[in-house]
Order: C-alpha cells, then structure tokens, then sequence
C-alpha cells in the first residue's frame, strides 16, 4: 500500500498585502488547513498499520496533536485518556519536572505519562488558543496566526491625546491573540497609553503601554490584558497618554489573531 500524499499548504496571508489580496488569501490559507490535517491523519494511520511504535512516528514527524495545552506548568492531577499537552519551561510535578519542551500524552490504560522529543514536521492543535502549530526544528510556529499593524502617527510629528486616532476593519470575525505597540521615539515623564475600541468600547481591561524611556510595550512594567479577544466590526485606536516631558513620536500598533 502506497502512502498517503499529504498536501502543502498554500502561501500564507502576509500585512504587506492589500485587502483585495489580503482576504481571499487567507481564506484559502485556512480554507486548506482541515484537509491539510486530514492528510496528516491519513498518514499517521497509514504507519499504524506497518506497526510503528508512537516514538518511532513521532521521528517520523507523523503525529498531529490535539493539544490541550502548552502553557500548563503543574503536571495536570486528573488528565483524560490521550490528553496531549507541551510541556512549557518550568514545569512542576512528579513526572513533568525536567520534561520541560517534550510531548506528553497520558496513557489511561497504563496510568502513565509518554513524553516524547518532538522533531521538525510535528505538528497539532491547541484547543485552548485555537491555534495550528507545527515544530520545525528549533521551535513552535503558528500556522494559522496573522497579524496587522497599523500606523498611528507619522514619525516625526509629536504624538497627540485624543479618540480614534486610527482604524481597522477585519476581513472576517477575528479572535485576538496579542497586541503591541512601538514607537519610534520614546515618550520621557509618562508613559504612552494605547486603547482599542470595537464599537466604541474597549476590548483591553488593561490598555498596551509603552513605558517612558522606552519604545516597545514588550519591555513594559505591566502588559496588556485582552478582556474581549473576539471581534467581528471595526477596530478603533485611542491615545490616552502620550508621554509629559517629550510626546513619543511614530507609534504603530499590532493585531495578532486568527479567524473566528
């Protein structure tokens, strides 16, 4: 018996690309990831039957996951049969302590974790993120992550407080994974303070700050906290703060999401 083809996936939606562009690629992008999976599965089934071990598939980069997790630190107490999680850094318990970047799958039958080393091809699903991934080597990618930036300011005028300062309109409902921002120049005696607002009302119970003296909102004291990540009409941008000595000066901010 043959094995099973899997198919590539297509080009990936990129921001530098216009919204006449922008939207069916992504369309096809995520239109293709289901098949893509099922091709996967195909594969991995087809190596069940030749009698390889779940290491050895593995090797192989055969296995697609159903994820539970890979942000879980405490070795999980009552796990379902098959719960597949990635094993983050710092994970505590009597039998993930060490683990940290391998695979682990709870084997009911045996009451047992396998922990496995995953290899470049592995790919799965992270049913808490709603998020495709696959290892390709060094480290985990997004498949089905996009993202956008958008400008809100030029770079060399002084950035100003004030209500819809820009906008954006999803291609399709979004669910929003991260936001940031980053300036050009940085703002000095204050913070700059960026909300976002769908339908005039906030989607941030706490909004991405820039720290003075600094011109990224990674390098922020306290990050964002998104308290409404789906999204379905147009986003707005608000500049509460922009600095008190000096204003900051080009400020962008970007949107990274999957469709809803």
């Amino acid at each position: 018996m043959p094995a099973p083809t899997i198919t590539d996936l297509p080009a990936a939606p990129l921001r530098s690309q216009g919204p006449a562009t922008f939207a069916p690629t992504a369309e096809t992008f995520v239109t293709a990831l289901q098949p893509f999976v099922d091709d996967v599965n195909a594969f991995g089934a087809y190596l069940d039957a030749l009698g390889l071990s779940a290491t050895d598939q593995v090797s192989a980069g055969a296995f697609w996951f159903p994820f539970v997790s890979r942000t879980t630190t405490a070795e999980p107490g009552a796990p379902g049969a098959l719960d597949a999680y990635i094993v983050p850094s710092g994970a505590t318990g009597t039998n993930w302590a060490g683990q940290d970047g391998k695979i682990a799958i709870w084997s009911a039958s045996g009451g047992v974790w396998i922990f496995l080393t995953p290899v470049e091809g592995v790919g799965g699903w992270i049913g808490n993120e709603d998020l495709a991934i696959s290892y390709n080597g060094t480290g985990w990618i997004a498949l089905n992550l996009m993202s956008v930036t958008v400008a809100l300011s030029d770079m060399t005028s002084n950035l100003t407080v004030g209500a819809d300062k820009g906008y954006w309109d999803p291609p399709f409902p979004i669910s929003i994974k991260s936001v940031s921002a980053a300036a050009f120049e940085a703002p000095t005696g204050a913070a700059i303070d960026v909300d976002i607002n769908e339908a005039g009302v906030s989607i941030l119970s706490t909004h991405i700050t820039i720290d003075a003296g600094e011109v990224r909102s990674a390098d922020s004291v306290t990050p964002p906290v998104i308290s409404d990540a789906l999204v379905s009409g147009r986003i707005t941008f608000d500049l509460d703060q922009v600095g008190s000595t000096n204003a900051g000066k080009g400020l962008q901010v970007t949107i990274e999401y999957v469709e809803a």
